[in-house]
């Protein structure tokens, strides 16, 4: 990104909280938070009248076979689907299939971008390192909300 906003000075890009955006209230025709954390009282404020906000979103059981090689009890995902408070829910979707890695650097691509990766100990994260293949679940929500 940095690169391309060298090259492309219409591009610009600002590092910031999600707590604490850098952005004008009422800004903004759409913000997206794709399996990131975010705060609700932030969208509100730099979201334009009906501007919309879409939230990708882990579901119960993202990743599960992943998980079941970490954790000796393998854990569904806790997952809020109430809608917050001064928008309407426009649309849901939940998108879920099986993926299939089959080499040992894809796994620890995958598990490395997950939270799990900085929750593990080195010896539960020696059982990714060993492993030549791995099938897991994919599954997650998508939401669009219309700010009220």
């Amino acid at each position: 990104l940095i690169g391309g906003s060298r090259r492309n000075k219409s591009i610009s890009l600002a590092v910031a909280s999600t707590f604490d955006l850098p952005i004008a209230d009422g800004y903004c025709d759409c913000v997206m938070s794709v399996f990131a954390p975010y705060s609700i009282d932030e969208i509100k404020r730099v979201l334009k009248s009906d501007g919309k906000f879409i939230r990708a979103y882990p579901l119960e059981k993202h990743l599960m076979g992943l998980k079941s090689v970490i954790y000796d009890k393998p854990y569904l995902n806790d997952v809020d689907r109430s809608v917050p408070d001064g928008f309407e829910l426009m649309c849901r979707d939940e998108i879920g299939d099986v993926i299939s890695l089959d080499n040992n650097s894809d796994i620890e691509a995958l598990f490395e971008m997950t939270p799990y990766y900085y929750k593990t100990g080195s010896k539960d994260q020696s059982k990714v390192r060993s492993l030549s293949s791995l099938k897991t679940e994919i599954q997650f929500g998508l939401d669009v909300y219309r700010k009220l």
